[in-house]
């Protein structure tokens, strides 16, 4: 009996240090005190070696101390204590189409997909070029053939994809009109048109006191809910140049598409802007479900 009270107290008090080690783990994390999460970690695991969060918070360690050979084997290592980890799975697609290793990445979000991660539905449209429900959904709007648009940029980061329009014989640095699209997962917010117009309205007026932003039309009671506006007014983050945009928002069932186009003017001019919004009502939610 004493013997087994004595082993009792021992796991207690050993488990008792394993949490609070582990805690201290988190805390260096917080911290971004890589070589801490990494030497703290690596000790507790020689008590509590089938603990996958640990093996994963070490892996995160090692990728940002600039160690990927050990940030890939603990992510190995993470699966095999415990194949259905789901946080790793995400980490590795990323990891692995970094590495050009895009047939894995596609792999392992999949594996991700089916343990319930949503955004590697996100990631699976992107790296993938895959069909999945829930991000199967797109804006058609044809940029006019006879005003000669090129694709100039297009850039996808944390789940937002934007493409970047000019003129032929323009660039970004150098333009006279400019257009872009931006596909922002809606991750279950609840958003209306003019909801979206207001976060737009706020940060633009946040940059410039000057800016004036006008509403023009929208339609809410429709399956995919749309607004068009304008700001006005705005002085260029990079040279002396005022600029004007219009904007479009959808709302899509699991998307906001919001477009815009832009001249180096202080207002835009009516002609000008009538063209643009009637391009904008051209745009259709395609394939949504």
């Amino acid at each position: 009996m004493k013997k087994l009270i004595y082993y009792a107290l021992l796991l207690i008090t050993t488990i008792s240090l394993n949490a609070q080690s582990k805690d201290d783990v988190a805390v260096y994390y917080q911290q971004k005190n890589w070589s801490k999460v990494i030497n703290t970690a690596t000790k507790v695991l020689q008590s509590i070696p089938n603990d996958p969060e640990l093996i994963y918070w070490r892996s995160l360690a090692y990728y940002y101390d600039g160690n990927i050979d050990k940030c890939l084997s603990d992510i190995e290592s993470a699966i095999s204590v415990d194949s259905n980890y789901s946080p790793v799975y995400l980490f590795k697609a990323q990891l692995m189409y970094a590495k050009n290793e895009k047939e894995i990445a596609c792999r392992t979000l999949k594996k991700a997909i089916s343990l319930g991660v949503s955004q590697a539905k996100q990631l699976e449209q992107q790296y993938c070029g895959s069909v999945t429900e829930i991000v199967n959904e797109s804006l058609a709007l044809d940029w006019p053939d006879e005003e000669k648009w090129k694709l100039a940029n297009r850039n996808s980061e944390k789940g937002v994809t934007v493409l970047e329009f000019v003129r032929e014989e323009e660039s970004l640095e150098n333009w006279t009109e400019f257009g872009s699209m931006m596909v922002i997962p809606k991750n279950g917010m609840k958003l209306t048109a003019q909801n979206a117009m207001s976060i737009f309205e706020k940060s633009a007026k946040q940059q410039s006191k000057s800016v004036e932003v006008n509403y023009i039309e929208s339609k809410e009671d429709i399956e995919y809910p749309w607004i068009i506006f304008k700001i006005e007014n705005q002085k260029s983050s990079i040279s002396d140049n005022y600029e004007s945009q219009v904007y479009s928002i959808v709302v899509g069932k699991n998307n906001l598409f919001v477009s815009f186009r832009a001249i180096k003017e202080k207002t835009i001019p009516s002609e000008i802007k009538d063209k643009w919004i009637a391009f904008f009502k051209t745009a259709k939610v395609v394939n949504g479900r």
